[in-house]
């Protein structure tokens, strides 16, 4: 009996939390305030970040690094290291020879 009613006073705490938190994010958003974590980028930082030439990469190659790494069960990420080669401007795994031809 004791464990029912001390359950029910920890939901209806829980319930009581749950609607303060939803009416002062509610206020909030009226404010204009933002709501969540921070920007972990400064605005100097984000224009920096939009101005990157970022090289295109084919699909159908993307696709041969997703096969290559599943059959060898290597990360992806791993494979696509900044450290690897650049073969006609696309990107090579750094586990993947390239014969000269």
């Amino acid at each position: 009996m004791l464990y029912a009613v001390l359950g029910a006073v920890a939901q209806f705490e829980r319930n009581v939390l749950r609607e303060s938190t939803v009416t002062g994010m509610r206020a909030a958003k009226k404010r204009g305030e933002h709501i969540g974590r921070p920007s972990a980028l400064s605005p100097v930082r984000k224009g920096e970040m939009e101005e990157i030439d970022v090289p295109e990469v084919d699909p159908a190659f993307v696709t041969i690094i997703d096969a290559f790494a599943t059959n060898r069960r290597v990360n992806r990420g791993r494979m696509m290291s900044p450290d690897c080669l650049k073969v006609n401007g696309k990107i090579l795994p750094c586990s993947v020879t390239v014969s000269s031809s």
